[in-house]
């Protein structure tokens, strides 16, 4: 969705049905033709073309799109890359929160359906970050969670009755990440990054002809952990090393 601000990128509607946050960026002509990469590490689904792990949008710190002559150090991509900064934590202890709600009284009737069935749409999180040591280690934690219930509407024309009628999903989503920095000397610092994220959304491909029996549901655990170590070797020279 950040890299959407962009322009040369757009989104295509094959994945769009059951994978969210599909862009094509640059001059890629196929889905996979994007890289992702979130605090300096990889962070790219290949088989789907996206990035494989979502994080709290309060915990982006910032974001850069390169639709072309990027760094040799950004490989695995031909079209263009995203590369996302996590927020850390400050001297000062700084907190957020969020929350969403919508229902079916302001949403729209389907095509298909005669009835409104009872849609509703939390989503929540929050965010707080400080110093453990004052000048020295600081931490950033953030937590994101969606919760909706969707409903497919199967219309077979009277042809087949047996299979036609509304369908709930109830689907829910959560994740949440925790960084750990360290300023080691004025020369060297350190980072530890956990980040995590859960979704479940069944018969996701359902509605109009297409029965619950005929669809799929998705489930995709996500994890990382990354470990990051900057030095400043001389006026001239700066070495990062990051591993995941």
């Amino acid at each position: 969705d950040l890299a959407m601000l962009t322009p040369g990128t757009s989104q295509d509607n094959i994945r769009g049905q059951f994978y969210r946050g599909n862009v094509n960026v640059g001059a890629g002509t196929r889905e996979y033709s994007n890289g992702f990469v979130v605090d300096g590490v990889n962070n790219t689904w290949a088989e789907m073309g996206g990035p494989r792990q979502n994080f709290a949008m309060d915990a982006i710190q910032e974001f850069k799109v390169s639709t072309s002559t990027y760094k040799a150090e950004y490989g695995l991509a031909t079209g263009g890359v995203v590369s996302v900064v996590t927020k850390s934590g400050t001297n000062q202890t700084h907190g957020s929160g969020l929350l969403f709600f919508r229902d079916a009284s302001i949403t729209a009737k389907e095509f298909f359906q005669t009835t409104k069935p009872d849609y509703r749409r939390y989503q929540y999180g929050g965010t707080i970050g400080g110093p453990i040591v004052k000048d020295k280690t600081h931490y950033f934690f953030a937590y994101e969670g969606t919760e909706e219930n969707q409903f497919f509407t199967v219309n077979a024309r009277g042809l087949w009755p047996q299979y036609e009628g509304t369908f709930k999903s109830d689907q829910n989503r959560w994740t949440y990440n925790v960084k750990i920095n360290h300023q080691i000397s004025t020369a060297q610092s350190l980072f530890f990054r956990y980040g995590a994220e859960e979704e479940y959304r069944p018969i996701i491909p359902s509605g109009g002809r297409v029965t619950p029996s005929n669809s799929f549901d998705f489930a995709v655990p996500r994890r990382s952990a990354v470990v990051g170590h900057s030095a400043v070797l001389s006026d001239r020279a700066l070495n990062d090393f990051r591993f995941q």
